[in-house]
C-alpha cells in the first residue's frame, strides 16, 4: 500500500457496472459485449477509496456545495441495477456525491424508484431524429427512448442531457437532430464520429464541415431565442465557450480530475482507452494520481477553448494518434476545424448576450455551464 498523497482537486468517477451492453451502435468504441460482466472487487474497496480522496475531507473544511461525482457508465449501466442501488445505499450521506446515469435509454423503465430518487444527472445516448438514431443504434430504439424520458419526467426531479453522437453522414445535422429532441430534453451535448477512423472520405468530411459550420449558426440563433422567451435549452458546447476557466487541464477531466475504474477495480485517466496501461494511474486498491496520464496532458489546449490554436498540437502529435488511432494529421485538421466553427458562432453573439446580461433580461445561470456540464467533454 502506498502513501496517500492528499488530492487538489474534487474528481469525477466514471464507474463500470458491467461491459455488457443491449444494443450493437456501429460506432461504438467497446469492442468487448461481456454479457453479465460485474465488478469484481468489493464495494467496500470502492467506497473507501473514494472516502479517501476528498480534498476538503483531507482538509477539514465543510463545503456544502463542493462534491466528488460518480458516474454509472458501461456497456449499459442498467444492465447492473443492483450494483447502483447497493453503491448509493452505502454512500448516501457518508459521502458528499453527486451521483450520475450515463445509458443508452432503452431500459429506463425499468429503473428502480430508488435509484432514480437520487440521480442527480441522467446523460442518455439518443441521436435524434429517429431514422439517424435507429440507423446508428438499432431500429425502434429510437420511440423506446423518447417513450421511457416520457414515463419517468413527472417522477424525477434532476436534470436529464441529451448525448449525440454526431456521424459524418451525408445526411446528418447536429441542428435538425436538436430540434427532433427539444421537446423531451432541456441540455444538449454532442460528440463526433472520429471520420479517420471510420473510413469516412475526404470529400465526406469536407461537406460535413460545411454543413456543422451552417448547423452552429442556425443553433446559436436558437439558443439565444431560447434565452429571450425563456423556454431554456442548455447547449453545453455554447455554454462552455462563453463560461471562463482556471484550470490548466484538458475539459473532459483526463489527467486532472477523471478517475475511470474498470471492472477489476484498476483506475484510468481515459474512459476511451480503459485497459491501455499508458492510460492507467492506479487502482482502487493502491490509490490513484490522474497526474500520471502525463502523455494526454501534452495535447491540452490550456483548458480554454478559446485560446485552442493550431500549433498547440503541432507539438505533440503522437497524442492524438495514441488516443484516437487515426491519421494525426487529418485528425488535427478535422477537430480543429470543427472547435473553430463553433468558437466563431458563438463568440459572434458574444456583444448581444452581454447586453442581454446586462440589461437583465436573462440570467448568468442560463449562459454559462451548470454542473450537468461537468459530466461532458465540454467542447466537442
Amino acid at each position: 500500500m502506498r502513501v496517500f498523497i492528499p488530492p487538489r482537486h474534487l474528481y469525477q468517477y466514471w464507474v463500470l457496472t458491467t461491459k455488457g451492453c443491449n444494443l450493437k451502435c456501429k460506432y461504438c468504441f467497446e469492442e468487448e459485449k461481456i454479457k453479465g460482466s460485474k465488478p469484481s472487487y468489493k464495494l467496500e474497496d470502492l467506497v473507501r477509496i473514494i472516502g479517501l480522496h476528498n480534498p476538503y475531507a483531507v482538509l477539514g473544511v465543510e463545503r456544502q456545495s463542493a462534491k466528488n461525482g460518480v458516474v454509472f457508465t458501461g456497456g449499459e449501466p442498467l444492465m447492473n441495477q443492483e450494483f447502483i442501488k447497493e453503491f448509493i445505499l452505502k454512500t448516501k450521506g457518508g459521502l458528499r456525491l453527486e451521483y450520475v446515469l450515463q445509458t443508452n435509454g432503452t431500459l429506463l423503465n425499468k429503473i428502480d424508484p430508488y435509484v432514480l430518487e437520487n440521480l442527480d444527472f441522467i446523460l442518455v445516448s439518443v441521436d435524434g431524429n429517429q431514422e439517424i438514431h435507429d440507423r446508428n443504434r438499432g431500429k425502434g430504439t429510437f420511440d423506446t427512448i423518447v417513450r421511457n424520458i416520457r414515463g419517468i419526467k413527472p417522477k424525477y426531479k434532476g436534470q436529464i442531457a441529451a448525448r449525440i453522437t454526431a456521424t459524418v453522414d451525408k445526411d446528418f445535422s447536429i441542428f435538425d437532430s436538436i430540434m427532433a429532441l427539444k421537446d423531451d430534453f432541456d441540455n444538449f451535448h454532442w460528440q463526433l464520429e472520429t471520420p479517420i477512423a471510420h473510413s469516412v472520405t475526404e470529400k465526406d468530411r469536407a461537406s460535413f464541415i460545411e454543413r456543422y459550420r451552417s448547423d452552429m449558426g442556425e443553433l446559436v440563433d436558437y439558443w439565444i431565442s431560447s434565452l429571450q422567451n425563456g423556454a431554456v435549452k442548455n447547449i453545453i458546447p455554447f455554454q462552455s465557450v462563453a463560461t471562463p476557466v482556471r484550470n490548466s487541464g484538458l475539459r473532459c477531466g483526463a489527467g486532472t480530475t477523471l478517475v475511470v475504474v474498470d471492472l477489476d477495480g484498476e483506475c484510468y485517466g481515459c474512459d476511451t482507452m480503459v485497459g491501455d496501461p499508458r492510460a492507467r494511474i492506479g487502482s482502487i486498491y493502491e490509490g490513484f494520481e490522474t497526474e500520471r496520464l502525463s502523455f494526454q496532458l501534452a495535447m491540452n489546449c490550456s483548458g480554454n477553448p478559446l485560446t485552442c490554436k493550431d500549433e498547440v498540437y503541432k507539438e505533440k502529435p503522437g497524442c492524438m494518434k495514441g488516443c484516437a488511432g487515426c491519421s494525426w494529421e487529418e485528425s488535427n485538421e478535422f477537430y480543429c476545424s470543427t472547435v473553430k466553427i463553433l468558437i466563431d458562432a458563438a463568440m459572434s453573439r458574444k456583444d448581444f448576450i452581454n447586453d442581454l446580461l446586462d440589461s437583465k433580461k436573462i440570467s448568468p445561470e442560463n449562459v454559462f455551464m451548470g454542473r450537468i456540464a461537468l459530466y461532458t467533454e465540454q467542447i466537442p
